[in-house]
């Protein structure tokens, strides 16, 4: 499942969504990983522009 974020020069995330081409239908589980994108933190940049997106993939085995 991959997840589109947008993250600002502060290391804040300000937006994650499902992106485009996710096979996985469980809202359960896309809410999950939204929530968990929306918690992270990432490095401050004061050089970097106001705004910047990303995508995180998660991976998914069934045992």
């Amino acid at each position: 499942m991959k997840i589109e974020f947008t993250v600002d020069k502060s290391g804040n995330i300000t937006r994650a969504r499902q992106a485009k081409g996710t096979t996985i239908a469980d809202y359960r589980l896309i809410e999950k990983c939204i929530s968990a994108v929306q918690r992270a933190r990432l490095n401050e940049l004061p050089n970097a522009p106001q705004t910047q997106t990303g995508l995180i993939t998660f991976r998914f085995r069934v045992r």
